[in-house]
């Protein structure tokens, strides 16, 4: 989180009781929420996940998920299926050592041991100053999504942080008498939760064949370029990074918060694009609205739909 977002402040949560995650779901001073959980081929079943829609639908958050460390489809991944919340993949983005400030090798492949049809890929390797598996000082490299899922959430406060300074908005979410619930609400910007999804869509940057290096290919395990052609296949959305392919400055113009400069178009996606991620949306609402008994939406599905569909 805070690689992606140094002015971030963390709140730490002990256990993965249902308790935690409702105290982080409801809390007004959390703004995000990111949980990773089970081992890898887990049952698709809503654990893990209390309040998840609570959170985002009644307090105005955004709960950012691990996709499992396998292909398991994200559709019914019990930790980034949901609808609601938001699945992240892993991506070989090249990073740098923190603690040597040496630059860090990297294909810039989306990791395939990943889970697949997420909403968003990140950063999936981590360079810890100590880890357990680490300490015979042959690697100190490690992976996964619960890597990936906090970056992406320090990427997302990164840009709300400009924005509510933007707009000199104090405090949290903003939850009115009547309306929904609003992450940004002062000097006429009027931003939600949904919104600010909606502007990660768009921004998000698709790697071009051009930054995959075959030769570090070799060694991530499953690791594959984006293919230019149809890069919604692997990448959901594309990648959510907070220093490469400008998403941060793109969903800040999204937003109406910053000025283009001159010859800057505003980013988008494809046709096509928005149908496959619109087809994949569709069928996780099928799934968690009217077949996982234990999700918070079974049979309960807000009316209207708050989720902003790409047009």
């Amino acid at each position: 989180v805070l690689k992606a977002n140094p002015e971030a402040v963390l709140l730490f949560l002990e256990g993965t009781g249902a308790a935690a995650e409702e105290y982080a779901m409801t809390h007004p001073a959390v703004d995000f929420i990111s949980t990773s959980y089970g081992y890898p081929g887990s049952l698709p079943i809503p654990e893990h996940i209390a309040k998840s829609f609570t959170g985002t639908y009644t307090y105005g958050k955004l709960h950012f998920g691990a996709c499992d460390n396998s292909p398991a489809p994200a559709i019914q991944d019990g930790t980034c299926g949901p609808w609601w919340s938001i699945g992240i993949s892993g991506y070989e983005e090249a990073d740098f050592d923190y603690t040597t400030g040496e630059p860090q090798e990297s294909s810039g492949g989306r990791q395939l041991m990943s889970g697949t049809l997420p909403d968003f890929i990140a950063d999936y390797t981590e360079v810890l100053p100590y880890c357990r598996a680490c300490e015979d000082g042959y690697n100190q490299y490690t992976a996964g999504t619960s890597f990936a899922t906090p970056r992406s959430a320090g990427t997302a406060s990164k840009i709300l942080l400009a924005a509510r300074r933007k707009a000199s908005h104090l405090g949290g979410i903003q939850r009115p008498a009547t309306g929904a619930p609003l992450m940004v609400h002062s000097g006429g910007v009027s931003i939600s939760n949904w919104q600010l999804r909606r502007a990660l869509e768009q921004a998000a940057w698709i790697p071009g064949l051009a930054d995959y290096d075959p030769i570090n290919g070799v060694f991530d395990q499953v690791a594959v370029p984006i293919p230019p052609l149809a890069p919604w296949t692997v990448a959901g959305w594309g990648v959510l990074s907070p220093e490469r392919g400008a998403v941060v400055e793109q969903a800040l113009s999204l937003l109406g918060l910053r000025e283009r400069p001159e010859g800057e178009t505003a980013r988008s996606k494809s046709a096509d694009h928005c149908l496959f991620q619109t087809a994949m949306i569709d069928a996780r609402k099928t799934y968690w609205d009217n077949i996982a008994v234990l999700s918070e939406t079974f049979f309960n599905a807000p009316s209207p739909d708050p989720y902003l569909y790409c047009e």
